[in-house]
């Protein structure tokens, strides 16, 4: 039986990294700054570096914005410490606000997924608050019967404990739940590992996927996927198959 479809947030229902490349531009901008290089790839770069220290505990939330920040900062030869970091975050983060938007193929997926019958939710690393803000702003947060972010859980994706969460909230077995990511290593083998049934989006084409783990590049292929997963399982109509318990 499918009866739920978890999905990853930045990458995969929301283009973070579009949003995070125009924001630190559109920062830099605003005070006249010049960075030396590719602005958009060097904070990317300083974000992975730094978040990979919060999910591993070694420092917190707000910790590794403070690190990204200064990060920046030294890039461009300003002194770091003669810098209010935590305003100069907070301001990039109203310009980061302003470029949420949903990937094209989001909205009408869900609404999809919602007609037949599916229990929809969000497993995502981030932090609780800052990721209920942006499916709110991307006008999509009550499409969810859950959103649990790392913050909240005993674990960061990978680990099981994350997707078992995902499922204990539901209150389904794992077998039951299809979970949809853009990280490989993360998001679609970490589901496969707890048992859940993975797909990767795979926007950008890059490949390289086990053959156990089902690839798309747009989330309107994946209906028609539950659909042939059902197929399979039930070997019926799938439009018996879906119910929301």
């Amino acid at each position: 039986m499918v009866a739920a479809v978890g999905f990853d947030l930045d990458g995969t229902l929301f283009d973070h990294a579009g949003a995070a490349r125009s924001a630190i531009v559109s920062f830099l901008s605003s005070r006249d700054w010049t960075h030396p290089g590719d602005p958009g790839a060097a904070w990317l770069e300083l974000e992975d570096v730094h978040f990979r220290e919060y999910a591993a505990g070694s420092i917190n939330f707000q910790e590794q914005r403070r690190r990204r920040m200064r990060g920046l900062l030294d890039s461009i030869d300003l002194e770091s410490g003669a810098q209010d970091v935590d305003a100069l975050f907070a301001d990039y983060l109203d310009h980061y606000r302003s470029a949420w938007l949903p990937y094209p193929d989001v909205t009408a997926t869900l609404s999809e997924l919602r007609s037949m019958g599916m229990v929809l939710a969000v497993l995502t690393n981030g932090e609780q608050d800052q990721q209920e803000d942006k499916l709110r702003r991307m006008g999509v947060l009550d499409e969810f019967d859950a959103v649990l972010a790392a913050s909240a859980l005993p674990a960061f994706k990978p680990d099981k404990l994350a997707f078992e969460s995902l499922c204990s909230t539901l209150h389904l077995p794992a077998s039951a739940v299809v979970y949809v990511g853009d990280d490989l290593a993360a998001d679609a083998i970490g589901a496969r590992a707890a048992g859940l049934t993975p797909v990767w989006i795979d926007r950008h084409r890059r490949g390289g996927q086990p053959e156990d783990v089902p690839a798309m590049t747009s989330l309107t292929e994946l209906p028609g996927h539950i659909r042939a997963l059902a197929r399979q399982l039930l070997g019926a109509d799938p439009s018996v198959s879906f119910h929301r318990p």
